[in-house]
């Protein structure tokens, strides 16, 4: 007892210095939203200017209305184009629509809109939220962004109202309790969730629960994109799946939203169905392979656009599908191909020239643009404009109190309260694995007849003892890696959405998930353990017994931790990990006919075996049992040395030990303690939780500042004076 309590005082101690670490990490710094608010000021200081023909391409482009405007965007690879150069601009209010085939860079653009390019990508270019009436420019960022991904990802046992309210702390964490549950009372009326405000998201393993809708999942998700202002809507394929009613219900949903929050959307869609087309989009981006635009501007003049190129939509024709096939390049036939590529060229290259045609700049000797407001300088850009919840959590960030708890301490136990409902509300899995804890330990018992229940230790019980222990091992470690592995890479969509928008880090929740789920697997241990321990004669206490399978079942669920935090985004979390539990299951299982300790394992597997939680857990329960073990004799009064007799060809060596100890010197376990195999399996569980973390933070999509300002100039062969009238709404949306 003694030395068990060291081990789980030790554990104890890793784990207040990795909460030391969070703390130490937090106290010192502000939380983002802190951090945007206190700096408000600080980003006025650092406006800066457009230059001169940037300026006057946002009021042509604009024309009096505020919106999304991007000038000169292009995104690339290394060296290779993914897409190319487009300018234009989309009112405040209108939903846009991205079209092209596949591979023609949609979801490139809408990640350059948003100023999230992948780390192996780099943009150039800006993009800017125009406000008209203060003639402000806002650079986008990534935060500002509300995305609307083509799979809802949520917590499923989580009610609708709890998955809102957690938003909101995590959103708003200086807002006051009752302003944040009157946020989201507003929105649960606005998005028409009020009724099943207490309804579960959704349910595992074929629970009967009411659960919402698929419609009723979309506006959730909407909600929790737009629970604080946002500058942008964006939609990756939001219709993909759905049946064409849904379909129209969703891109429905989007338009109805921008508008009441005077918004632009960009959704890439798949071959929208007319209604979509002719009611619901406003204007249209069309993108060839290889991320050449072929349109920017409103829905309602494509087709004339078109048919002056010689391309005229039939009447009876879903005009989506018209215009995404002549773009589009036929793979199996070249010589269509080739007809296809040439077309595709013709098309690029005149509305490239027809921008050039209609994008008129007119040319001015003064150096200097008035500004509305600032009469002596161009027109200003700013990364953020105070809103009214921003001036307000500003305002209280800083009241004193009488006890202050640290942010990262009160999102620790937000995270904490919501894996706890989600591992205690999963009734139906609790039940399951009770029962198959039970069963397989029972199952256990009935392979090794030598170590019944009540039956004494004897020199023929040695190989089932070892046999039973070790596969009694085997079976809780993988039964945690498992279910840990499992729930991890179907929570990793959320956990990755909310460290997008820098909501807490990965460290936080790491530790909210282990605090929440090691317990609940120790118990289900101590049920494996506590049916082996009644069902078979093994000479281990119940608290060794229990202990070193609690232990391991952490150690295993924290191997799922780390496999799930590397590839949980590629869906291989139980997959990758398996082959390397075999391994690590391997090179942890001890020969029960002993060792040979003249005979020293290849480096490979003495390495293998210090990092394998089986080989811990297995040396832990082998010493408990065995140690000052003393046989019983089983053959009725006989010498001991014809027992050895009898049972040589069956045992080997094995025959040859009187006790418990030299059962475990034989198995090359002399110098090993139970208190030293738990000390290092704690180790272990402690690395395996630390890599996570590091896992966590790498795997992380990390979002860049935004496209880099273009470098490159504008050059219009116009001549001065020239004042050709250009069309109301082609000439504003337009790629230079």
């Amino acid at each position: 007892m003694p030395s068990q309590r060291r081990v789980t005082t030790q554990f104890l101690f890793l784990v207040l210095a990795i909460l030391g670490m969070i703390g130490r990490h937090y106290t010192a710094a502000l939380s983002p939203q802190e951090k945007d608010e206190t700096n408000n000021s600080n980003r006025e200081k650092k406006e800066t200017y457009v230059t001169m023909k940037q300026e006057e391409i946002i009021q042509q482009l604009t024309q009096g209305e505020s919106g999304l405007v991007w000038h000169d965007l292009s995104v690339w690879q290394k060296e290779h184009p993914l897409l190319h150069s487009c300018t234009g601009f989309v009112p405040n209010g209108h939903v846009c629509g991205i079209l092209g085939p596949s591979g023609a860079g949609k979801s490139t653009l809408i990640h350059a809109l948003a100023g999230s390019s992948s780390s192996s990508s780099s943009s150039q270019g800006n993009v800017w939220q125009y406000h008209h009436p203060e003639e402000v420019l806002i650079r986008m960022t990534p935060p500002q962004v509300a995305w609307l991904q083509q799979h809802d990802s949520f917590f499923e046992l989580l009610t609708v109202q709890e998955t809102l309210q957690l938003a909101a702390f995590l959103e708003l964490p200086h807002w006051e309790v009752e302003q944040r549950d009157a946020l989201v009372q507003t929105k649960l009326q606005a998005l028409g969730l009020a009724a099943v405000a207490d309804r579960k998201v959704g349910g595992y393993h074929g629970s009967y629960s009411p659960k919402l809708s698929g419609g009723e999942r979309r506006r959730l998700a909407v909600a929790l994109e737009l629970l604080t202002d946002k500058e942008l809507l964006l939609a990756d394929e939001p219709t993909t799946g759905l049946d064409t009613s849904m379909s129209v219900r969703v891109v429905q949903l989007i338009r109805d939203t921008v508008q009441n929050l005077q918004i632009p959307a960009f959704c890439v869609l798949h071959q929208p169905r007319s209604t979509i087309w002719n009611e619901l989009l406003d204007d249209i981006i069309l993108l060839a392979s290889g991320g050449h635009v072929c349109y920017v501007g409103p829905r309602s003049e494509v087709r004339a656009y078109f048919d002056d190129l010689g391309y005229s939509c039939p009447q009876d024709t879903n005009p989506a599908e018209f215009y995404v096939d002549l773009i589009s390049v036929d793979p199996e036939d070249p010589v269509q191909a080739a007809l296809d590529e040439k077309r595709i060229q013709r098309i690029v290259l005149h509305f490239r020239k027809h921008q050039q045609e209609q994008l008129r700049i007119p040319q001015k000797n003064n150096q200097k643009h008035r500004d509305l407001r600032y009469p002596h300088n161009s027109m200003k850009e700013v990364y953020k404009i105070p809103t009214a919840q921003s001036l307000q959590s500003a305002s209280r960030s800083h009241r004193p109190g009488l006890f202050h708890c640290p942010p990262w301490f009160l999102r620790f136990m937000a995270l904490l309260k919501r894996s706890l409902r989600q591992n205690l509300r999963d009734t139906t899995s609790i039940v399951a694995r009770l029962v198959f804890a039970a069963s397989n330990a029972w199952l256990l018992t009935q392979l090794y007849p030598t170590v019944v229940a009540n039956s004494p230790p004897t020199a023929h019980s040695l190989a089932d003892r070892a046999a039973l222990l070790t596969t009694a091992a085997i079976v809780v470690c993988n039964m945690a890696y498992m279910k840990t592995a499992d729930l991890f890479e179907k929570e990793y969509p959320v956990v990755l959405r909310e460290q997008m928008r820098h909501q807490y880090s990965t460290l936080e929740y790491l530790l909210a998930k282990a605090l929440a789920e090691l317990p609940l697997d120790a118990l289900f241990a101590g049920v494996f353990s506590t049916v082996l321990k009644a069902c078979t004669g093994l000479c281990i206490g119940w608290w060794p017994l229990t202990g070193a399978f609690s232990l391991l079942t952490a150690a295993g669920a924290s191997l799922g931790f780390l496999f799930g935090s590397w590839f949980a985004a590629e869906g291989l979390a139980i997959q990758a990990g398996l082959p390397i539990l075999v391994v690590l299951m391997l090179v942890g299982v001890i020969n029960p006919s002993g060792v040979d300790p003249r005979r020293s394992p290849p480096m490979v597997t003495q390495l293998m075996k210090r990092i394998s939680p089986f080989a811990y857990a297995i040396h832990a329960v082998m010493v408990a049992e065995f140690q000052d073990m003393q046989f019983v004799s089983s053959t009725g009064g006989r010498r001991w040395w014809s027992s050895i007799w009898k049972d040589l060809p069956r045992m080997g060596a094995m025959a040859m030990v009187r006790n418990g100890n030299q059962v475990l010197e034989a198995l090359g376990l002399k110098q090993e303690t139970y208190v030293h195999a738990m000390k290092h399996l704690a180790y272990l569980t402690g690395i395996h939780l630390l890599l996570s973390w590091w896992g966590l933070a790498v795997r992380r999509r990390k979002p860049s500042s935004g496209p880099k300002p273009s470098s490159k100039t504008i050059e219009l062969s116009v001549s001065q004076g020239t004042n050709a009238a250009m069309p109301p709404k082609v000439a504003r949306r337009v790629r230079l």
